[in-house]
């Protein structure tokens, strides 16, 4: 057990953090067919793909690591109201039900004469549905929930992967009386955070947590809101191993265009962990972020942003993001990019995982980069090539003294299919 601990502990979750733009720009078929109708006003949307490239280093390991070519199947169907050429103008807007719900699988393969690196096969899975009653109507009610199944090597060559499963459900109940600028909801979300593995199921938590918004509309494109937010973080298991915290999160932002081509969108806030045992934080905290388009078919954004984050392997994170994404359409084809920045610093990590036992903090610095470039042909069939890089560099030591930093590129083929 003692590996897996070290595993989970220094490595896991970084690796899961500085992975962000990598897992959200996990591949897809990016167009969608006309559907398949089913019944009068509901049409469903199949799709296919089908990715192959190399990984350069499967088991996230500190030197070169082992490469491997890998191969992807990708399967999905997204289930949705018919639009207005299908149900008329006046029913389509007169909808008293808007919804969404789709599911899809991610088969990789590690094409590769190593049996730990073929060990590392697996399916993933993101399930999502999301309905919202009377959306026109001066008192709406939205449910959402979201499932994903992510597994990932461990950070060292061996057999061993971990399967990771997430769940968040959410309601909310929105008042928006219209011809007014004011408008406000109230909101509750769960969130269940479970490890597959007998030996890492000491990490499993679960998250309540209660929020209230008001929104101001004070120009057509401009409004300025109020969030608060508290939560009640839990481990599942009875163990020692994280301390658990009820965060307060009270924020105020501005959303404006201030011309045709350039938004902004900031906010600032104090938060407050309150943990029960060890460190806690008693913060500042804010972000602004930046659009201009600078012609019909291309922008750029710049942001950044300063938060604090409840973490599996430490009580708390706080981390410094700096980023920026392009977008560029060139008639069918599509540039886009993203590269962030993470100056992160971990504090409360458990005796039990690091080497200087007088030392209970951890400082990184994650960089994740996505690129891609894709065509679109027929609006049903797209063909795109993508880049991913993710690099972290920690101070940090396990306790039998390893390195969890490590740098992977990742470099897939895809072709996609809707129906």
């Amino acid at each position: 057990m003692r590996r897996h601990v070290i595993f989970v502990a220094s490595a896991w979750v970084l690796g899961l953090s500085g992975s962000a733009i990598a897992q959200q720009a996990k591949p897809d078929v990016l167009v969608e067919g006309p559907g398949i109708k089913v019944g009068e006003a509901t049409v469903l949307h199949p799709r296919v793909g089908l990715e192959a490239g190399v990984v350069s280093n499967v088991f996230y390991e500190q030197d070169e690591g082992f490469a491997s070519a890998i191969m992807r199947l990708l399967a999905g169907m997204d289930i949705s109201p018919a639009g207005t050429d299908r149900l008329g103008e006046f029913e389509n807007t007169a909808r008293t039900l808007e919804f969404r719900a789709g599911v899809e699988f991610v088969y990789t393969e590690f094409l590769s004469s190593n049996s730990d690196a073929r060990g590392q096969r697996n399916l993933g899975a993101d399930a999502a549905v999301d309905a919202t009653f009377f959306p026109q109507g001066s008192v709406k009610f939205r449910l959402a929930d979201k499932f994903v199944r992510v597994a990932r090597p461990v950070n060292f060559e061996s057999d061993q992967h971990l399967d990771r499963d997430i769940n968040q459900a959410s309601a909310e109940l929105t008042i928006q009386p219209r011809g007014r600028t004011l408008s406000g909801s109230l909101r509750y979300a769960n969130m269940i955070d479970f490890f597959e593995s007998d030996e890492s199921r000491f990490a499993n938590r679960i998250q309540h947590s209660f929020g209230a918004r008001v929104n101001w509309k004070f120009f057509p494109y401009t409004q300025v809101w109020l969030d608060g937010q508290f939560s009640f973080i839990r481990s599942l298991e009875e163990t020692n191993w994280k301390s658990g915290s009820s965060p307060l999160l009270i924020r105020t932002g501005i959303d404006s265009v201030l011309t045709e081509a350039t938004t902004v969108n900031a906010y600032l806030g104090y938060t407050n962990g309150f943990y029960e045992v060890g460190p806690s934080y008693n913060r500042l905290l804010g972000g602004v972020m930046f659009g201009w388009r600078y012609t019909p078919a291309g922008r750029i954004v710049l942001g950044y942003r300063y938060d604090v984050q409840d973490s599996i392997n430490a009580n708390y994170y706080s981390q410094h993001v700096g980023s920026v994404g392009l977008q560029q359409q060139i008639r069918a084809i599509m540039l886009d990019g993203a590269l962030a920045a993470h100056f992160r610093g971990y504090r409360g990590v458990p005796m039990e995982v690091r080497m200087d036992p007088q030392r209970d903090d951890r400082d990184d610095f994650i960089l994740a980069a996505h690129t891609r470039g894709s065509w679109v042909l027929q609006d049903r069939f797209s063909l795109y090539l993508d880049y991913v890089l993710e690099r972290l560099d920690t101070d940090f030591r396990t306790v039998d003294g390893d390195d969890p930093s490590y740098l992977r590129h990742e470099v897939v083929l895809g072709l996609g299919a809707a129906f």
